[in-house]
């Protein structure tokens, strides 16, 4: 008896009827030209490049900016003082 009690929603969503989908497709849409897929050799090749009006300078120093905010990141979190705080040991 239980397990018709845990059945019995699922056997009544099973029974549901569903509206019908085929009409609601557009005329547009069906016509549509979709985008092609690119393989990983034609992506590889579109981002070798930098982008059009973009130095090297200018990629270069950004390069460093970022390399500097990762350093900054990988750093400790906490300074020794607080370190030493947070673990109850008296300095």
């Amino acid at each position: 008896m239980r397990r018709l009690c845990l059945l019995l929603p699922f056997l009544i969503a099973g029974c549901a009827t569903f509206p019908e989908l085929d009409g609601v497709e557009s005329p547009d849409t069906t016509d549509a030209a979709f985008l092609d897929f690119l393989t990983v050799d034609e992506l590889v090749a579109l981002n070798a490049a930098p982008p059009a009006g973009v130095a090297s300078a200018d990629l270069t120093a950004r390069l460093s900016r970022l390399r500097a905010r990762a350093a900054v990141l990988r750093g400790p979190i906490f300074s020794g003082a607080d370190r030493q705080r947070l673990s109850g040991t008296p300095g």
